[in-house]
């Protein structure tokens, strides 16, 4: 087969594999490097059929960045980010949704980047573009609101991110109800935002409903079921609950050992917080039989404090 005929068939099965990486590669499956791998065929495939420009090579190259930040691999998620945009404002034009989602990932691989700041500035943008186009209560720019909250949060902007914060889950609640993904994110969001300005209990009781609604929604394994069981283990330290946070420690680095595997960041990060974890509560143990408060044993470890997700 040849000619205009072949091409249709070759875009439909590019179409189908990169549809099956994006079903079967999920970081809750553990295959996270087979969908890498397969994400990078395609693009292949589809700038040598289809060509650079063809939306469906732009789609391809934005999936396989998705790859590469669910591997770790962050510089190459941002490059690739940072092409994507460029493509779709030169071919798509700036206000095309599009368009719009490129400049969303990108603010999120500048956030995982550490380049605070990049992301917060692309954040605003990305917000006031959404509002202008979709309106206010658009999914999409419920999303960008409650992406800006997190970028106030990293940013040390405390009340700003509090009060973001408040209005999207409010916003999430009402539009598409408690149980969607989004209301739940809001929630944890919300509940990072509540440990920042020093309302320990508050963050507590709202992440232990986030865990308890992933679970039962997402299951054990999704990396949001993960992140919001690394965050809650923030909060019962902070709450001074030494042993529950261990054991949640220890669940976080088992769980991202088997999801995600020994190397990915997020593993590397949750086997030095349960190091931490260990610290803290031999220190604690150690008080509990030394003399006086003043004991050095009594002081936990001179760590950073350590952040939610």
């Amino acid at each position: 087969m040849s000619g205009p005929v072949a091409g249709v068939v070759a875009a439909g099965v590019l179409v189908a594999v990169g549809w099956w990486a994006s079903q079967t590669g999920t970081p809750a499956g553990g295959r996270v490097q087979n969908a890498l791998d397969l994400r990078e065929r395609v693009l292949a495939d589809r700038q040598r059929i289809l060509g650079d420009d063809h939306p469906d090579t732009l789609d391809a190259r934005n999936n396989l960045a998705v790859s590469y930040s669910e591997a770790g691999r962050v510089q190459d998620a941002l490059d690739l980010r940072e092409r994507v945009l460029a493509d779709r404002q030169r071919i798509l034009g700036d206000d095309h949704p599009d368009t719009l989602s490129a400049r969303n990932n990108l603010a999120v691989s500048y956030s995982e980047a550490g380049r605070v700041q990049d992301a917060l500035d692309l954040r605003e943008r990305v917000l006031t573009d959404y509002v202008r186009i979709l309106g206010d209560d658009h999914p999409d720019t419920l999303s960008a609101r409650n992406n800006l909250a997190v970028s106030y949060s990293e940013a040390g902007r405390v009340q700003d991110a509090l009060d973001l914060g408040e209005r999207v889950l409010a916003d999430y609640v009402r539009i598409l109800g408690d149980d969607h993904p989004d209301t739940i994110s809001a929630r944890n969001n919300l509940a990072n935002s509540y440990s920042a300005a020093g309302r320990v209990q508050d963050a507590l009781d709202l992440g232990e409903r986030v865990l308890a609604d992933y679970v039962r929604i997402l299951g054990d394994d999704h990396p949001d079921t993960i992140r919001s069981r690394n965050n809650l283990a923030v909060s019962y330290s902070a709450a001074g609950r030494v042993q529950d946070a261990l054991d949640l420690r220890e669940r976080v680095l088992a769980d991202r050992q088997r999801t995600v595997g020994d190397d990915h960041p997020d593993t590397i990060s949750a086997r030095h917080n349960l190091a931490h974890a260990r610290d803290v509560a031999a220190a604690v143990q150690q008080s509990d039989t030394a003399t006086p408060i003043t004991d050095p044993a009594h002081q936990h470890p001179s760590e950073p404090p350590e952040q939610p997700e």
